[in-house]
């Protein structure tokens, strides 16, 4: 167990003043790359529905007719589809850069919590930096690569003289396309095991709130799920608001502003719900006492009973009732 985490020695580890400063200045730049990825992911989510409205439709009865021979020497049905992706190219290439960015943003972010992390002493998987940098680089050449191959291929079949369905077919079909696309995958799951790691040791040592490390994880999971954007609008939008927020925090923008973990640069974990409940019954207890203590002062001195004998206000109240 000991050989899976990463917990830097206690001599090692850059004393708190020299952290401080090191972290003052790589704070803003980890910042700006999480608010980038959170944007800049929100672009490349946004602008494929307006591209794709007018994807060409095939409807059942033209694709029945197709299965069935019916369109023998006409183009196949996928070529419309084929020509518009061709069409569309330029600016499909552009939101795989987006995408492309805002993947090497998270990585960053990832980079610099796992360092911050193990500088406190946690004890954070040593192999989570190591997904955190592979996983940005994989699905980065991943996506621009399976688009770059996408693009020759259409090339090629807009060249050609047959547009029937089964060249339709086959002009997607290409090893460069699986392999760039089996890269692009890999690297989003490493980069998600990375998320979850890193966001539950960072939320640990309290780098992290409660709120934003549970999410992390949850982000990393979704991730895993749907890919890193998201197939719909909830994980994705979940994943970005989730980016937007850490970038803040970095900053300290968020209410309360920088964590004491950040501030003191040593771990400050959050209390348990078990050391909060004991925090809130010795206040109740301290309260109560405080009002016996004050009870006591009131009294006399000498403790003599005359206080404890003198009649209260409404007692006497009753007495000139009856005598009227």
């Amino acid at each position: 167990m000991a050989a899976a985490t990463e917990t830097k020695p206690a001599a090692a580890r850059p004393a708190p003043d020299a952290l401080i400063e090191r972290e003052r200045r790589e704070r803003p730049r980890a910042a700006l790359a999480a608010v980038l990825a959170s944007i800049l992911g929100l672009a490349a989510w946004i602008l494929p529905q307006g591209i794709y409205s007018d994807y060409p439709r095939v409807t059942l009865i033209s694709a029945l007719q197709d299965a069935a021979g019916q369109r023998a020497g006409e183009p196949g049905l996928a070529t419309p589809r084929l020509l518009f992706l061709h069409d569309k190219a330029t600016a499909l290439l552009g939101i795989a850069i987006l995408q492309s960015l805002a993947v090497v943003g998270l990585g960053w972010l990832m980079v610099a919590l796992f360092r911050a992390a193990r500088d406190r002493g946690s004890t954070v998987p040593r192999i989570s930096h190591l997904l955190a940098m592979f996983g940005a680089v994989a699905g980065t050449v991943g996506a621009l690569g399976m688009q770059i191959a996408v693009m020759v291929k259409l090339s090629d079949f807009v060249s050609s003289d047959d547009h029937t369905t089964a060249a339709a077919h086959d002009a997607l079909r290409s090893n460069a396309i699986s392999g760039m696309q089996a890269v692009g995958q890999i690297g989003i799951l490493a980069l998600a095991a990375a998320v979850i790691f890193i966001s539950l040791n960072a939320m640990r040592v309290g780098l992290l709130t409660r709120f934003l490390g549970v999410l992390g994880i949850i982000v990393g999971g979704l991730m895993v799920l749907f890919g890193p954007a998201g197939l719909g609008a909830p994980p994705f939008l979940v994943q970005a608001f989730w980016l937007f927020m850490v970038g803040l925090l970095l900053v300290g923008r968020m209410r309360g502003g920088l964590t004491p973990a950040w501030r003191s640069g040593e771990a400050v974990p959050w209390p348990s719900q078990q050391e909060l409940l004991e925090a809130r019954q010795r206040a109740a207890s301290a309260r109560t006492g405080g009002s016996a203590g004050d009870d006591d002062l009131a009294a006399p001195a000498d403790g003599g009973g005359a206080a404890a004998t003198l009649p209260s206000p409404a007692a006497s109240k009753r007495k000139r009732k009856r005598r009227r």
